[in-house]
């Protein structure tokens, strides 16, 4: 049966496994960090998955605010015995935190998909992401330069016809696909809102917050200033959901109707369970003091293939001082990440001080 028994087995069995694995060789591969298609921003089954890291030793999959894959792989065991890669149950939890606004991210590994303190948080996480959802569509209203288009070309939208489009729980990727998509139909680009937003935004009277949208914007324009994919979700994204700009952040300011809601009733740091071995995900070279800071919390720092913004020898070095482990993640989303398979090389002493610590 799928319950609590069957995955203390499981992950019985996979430390006996890495063990062997352990003594079989003194290089591996590993992927830490991917999603399956149970993550709003990702379209891996489980089946695409296991053909792309067949050349890796190891990987976890580590949905958003998810277990749902577990119950697929249990599934799938039920009929199929997978000798490689070995699956370390694992999961990505979305935590309320000043620092990250909404988006600092939490690794856990080793967990038992049944635990109910594992459960506990992905039930908080989820009801949360509703409530998130059902407030950014009632900040659309305030987004002038969203709505310029909304109203010129009579645009339907709404809540319901938006979560009643998705399999998994709503976030920022399936929304502006979906935002994205009704825009479309009428050739309006994420390029359009851009400029219109700007207009809009730069009207903005209070100093303070007109600062951080001016420095956003200038961001915007010079990242996406060579990019011919007008109609990107992740650029409309970035400019409707305006990062660092949250209405509740200005709760004496008059609303410019920005989706990035920071606080929405996720867990936060203090609510985590810490049974299993947490890793803080990507951490940004910049936030590097704030991660030194909570790193009592943690068993590992995860280096990241494809965080632009690493700073890997601050990353070895706090690692070093407390003892802990680095992991190998690519965050993936997509197919075709291990084109360049040296990125996911481990050696054997760090891959033992991960199997120590869980």
């Amino acid at each position: 049966m799928n319950n609590y028994k069957f995955w203390e087995k499981y992950l019985s069995d996979l430390r006996v496994k890495l063990n062997d694995l352990l003594k079989e060789k003194d290089i591996f591969y590993i992927d830490l960090h991917m999603h399956s298609n149970n993550s709003s921003d990702s379209n891996y089954s489980l089946e695409e998955i296991l053909e792309c890291t067949k050349n890796l030793d190891i990987i976890s999959v580590t949905d958003h605010d998810s277990l749902d894959f577990y119950d697929e792989l249990y599934n799938y065991l039920k009929e199929h015995k997978i000798d490689k890669p070995l699956i370390i149950p694992g999961i990505e939890f979305t935590i309320s935190d000043k620092v990250y606004f909404s988006q600092c991210h939490i690794l856990e590994y080793f967990i038992n998909p049944k635990d109910k303190d594992v459960v506990k948080n992905v039930k908080t996480n989820k009801e949360a992401s509703y409530k998130r959802t059902k407030e950014q569509f009632k900040r659309l209203k305030y987004n002038k330069g969203f709505m310029y288009y909304v109203n010129k070309y009579n645009i339907k939208i709404s809540y319901l016809e938006y979560i009643n489009s998705i399999n998994e729980l709503p976030d920022y990727a399936s929304l502006f696909e979906y935002l994205m998509h009704k825009l479309n139909e009428y050739n309006v680009s994420a390029k359009d809102v851009l400029d219109k937003c700007e207009y809009y935004y730069l009207m903005d009277d209070y100093v303070d917050r007109n600062k951080t949208i001016k420095d956003r914007f200038n961001y915007l324009k010079e990242k996406y200033k060579d990019n011919n994919d007008l109609y990107n979700p992740r650029l409309l994204s970035s400019v409707v959901a305006l990062r660092g700009v949250d209405d509740d952040m200005y709760p004496n300011y008059s609303k410019i109707g920005s989706l990035s809601v920071n606080h929405y009733g996720q867990i936060t740091m203090d609510e985590l369970n810490n049974k299993y071995p947490l890793v803080f995900a990507h951490p940004n070279k910049d936030k590097m003091d704030y991660v030194e800071s909570k790193i009592k919390l943690f068993s590992g720092i995860e280096s990241n293939t494809t965080n632009k913004n690493e700073d890997i020898t601050r990353i070895r070095k706090i690692v070093k001082d407390n003892d802990l482990f680095i992991t190998i993640g690519s965050d993936s989303h997509k197919p075709n990440m291990y084109l360049d398979i040296e990125k996911y090389k481990m050696s054997k002493k760090e891959l033992e001080k991960i199997c120590k610590k869980n």
